[in-house]
């Protein structure tokens, strides 16, 4: 089992995604909440997190550019990131697969698409019980 952490600037976001992830009953220890990239940078330093999932436009710190900033981290370099946005913008598309996002989640989502997308970044990690 692995930690989440849940990056978005919009309080209902962030509990669509929190709740998609418990009916997909995809098997994790701990969620974690941030905002902001800053926010997110944060909790990262201070916590064993397993999967990224984030917003890309945000206050503060982009959704890219935190996966920029954890990119660029010998210890974040390979924490796998999935973008949950609306965003269908083709550039930030482009950018972000060149960061090594494992994955794309376009809003409005299904559970089932959460959670398939996330057991198999699991299953691929090696992070299965």
């Amino acid at each position: 089992m692995i930690n989440v952490l849940i990056v978005d600037d919009s309080n209902v976001s962030r509990a669509v995604v929190r709740k998609s992830l418990g009916l997909a009953q995809v098997p994790i220890a701990r969620i974690f909440e941030a905002a902001d990239g800053l926010e997110a940078l944060s909790i990262l330093k201070a916590n064993e997190i397993g999967l990224v999932l984030a917003d890309i436009h945000m206050p503060n710190m982009t959704g890219l550019e935190l996966v920029a900033e954890m990119r660029a981290s010998a210890r974040f370099h390979a924490t796998p990131v999935v973008i949950v946005s609306s965003d269908g913008n083709q550039k930030h598309r482009e950018q972000l697969q060149l960061h090594g996002v494992r994955g794309i989640l376009k809003k409005p989502f299904r559970p089932e698409q959460v959670g398939a997308l996330v057991r198999t970044i699991i299953r691929e990690v090696g992070k299965v019980d």
